[in-house]
Order: structure tokens, then sequence, then C-alpha cells
């Protein structure tokens, strides 16, 4: 059985988080969608408003899993087993900082292969920053995050 991990942020997950990990769900058996800490971010929501978020954006997917992870990814890919990590990159800069996380991986441990998928590109403008920042202003998510997401900040959910 093939099992993938969608590693990121999320915050928030946004409508091309959730077409790369639907186009994972097609190639592998298992998907799981890791939500992690970076020490270099600061976040909007906290990491289980982010891993709420993934699964009601992922819920229509019924290969996909969640999971929270404040540890490294490679410890996450050796403890599930996992035959892939992979990776939606919209942009040059993208790739690059991917490419480096992928061969830090892999040092760590050989068996973390890292996978590119480029986004669609109907999708390409949208990161979550662009969400945050329509947030701050009080605009339309519409076509940014998936409905439900939507209706679950709508319904008040509080960022912390």
């Amino acid at each position: 059985m093939s099992l993938a991990i969608v590693p990121g942020s999320f915050d928030p997950i946004t409508v091309g988080h959730v077409d790369v990990i639907e186009r994972t769900a097609k190639l592998f058996d298992t998907v799981v969608v890791a939500v992690m800490m970076n020490a270099d971010k600061e976040y909007r929501f906290t990491i289980e408003q982010r891993a709420q978020l993934a699964k009601i954006s992922c819920a229509h997917i019924p290969n996909v899993k969640v999971l929270v992870s404040e540890g490294m990814l490679v410890d996450v890919v050796r403890e599930l087993g996992a035959t892939a990590i992979v990776k939606g990159v919209r942009t040059a800069k993208d790739f690059v900082y991917e490419q480096k996380m992928a061969h830090h991986n892999r040092e760590l441990n050989p068996k973390a292969e890292t996978l590119y998928l480029p986004c669609s590109p109907k999708l390409k403008r949208i990161s979550s920053t662009l969400v945050r920042r329509r947030m701050e202003e009080k605009r339309s998510l519409d076509g940014l995050l998936m409905p439900e997401a939507i209706r679950k900040l709508k319904e008040g959910f509080d960022p912390k």
C-alpha cells in the first residue's frame, strides 16, 4: 500500500493546497496531510485550528487523513512508513526552497523521497499569505478557500 505525505503549515489551507492533495490522492492509496510547525513562522491560526480547517477542506477525499506534528517531517515519514513526500510548487522560488528541504530530509532519512507537483495555472496566485491579507481587510475569501472552510470561519472560528 502506497502512502504519501503532503506537509505544510496550512495557515490556512487554500484551494491550491487542496488541488495538490486531490491530485496526490489519485496517485497514492493513502494521503496524509501533515499540519506542521515552522519555528521561523508566526501563525494566525493555532495548529489545532489549521488541522480542523484541513479536515473540513479535505473531507470530500476518501483516502486522505489529517494529522498534526510539531516534530520533524522525516520522523513523520519514518513513523508512518510513507513512500513519498509531495510538495506543490507555484514558482521557481518555491522550487528552490523545496529542493533545499528535500535534500535536507533525504540526508536525515534516505527513504524520504520528495515529489513536486506544479500548481494548476489558474491557482498560481493563491497563497495563505493572500488569504490572511484578505481576512485582515475583511474581503471575500470566495475562490481562495473551500466553501466549507469559509463557512467555518464565518461561524466564529476565531484565530488565536
